[in-house]
């Protein structure tokens, strides 16, 4: 049992890092790896 919770906890606290991680995603490829921004235009 002690094993089952330890894997939905890691599993939810990999889950709640990812969502916060993931908006900063393009601008650490912008300023830090000095990427060029992106623009597309969907028509």
């Amino acid at each position: 049992m002690f094993n089952v919770l330890i894997t939905c906890l890691t599993s939810l606290l990999t889950d709640i890092f990812t969502e916060m991680v993931y908006p900063l995603l393009p601008l650490y490829l912008t300023t830090a790896l000095g990427g060029q921004p992106c623009y597309r235009r969907y028509y």
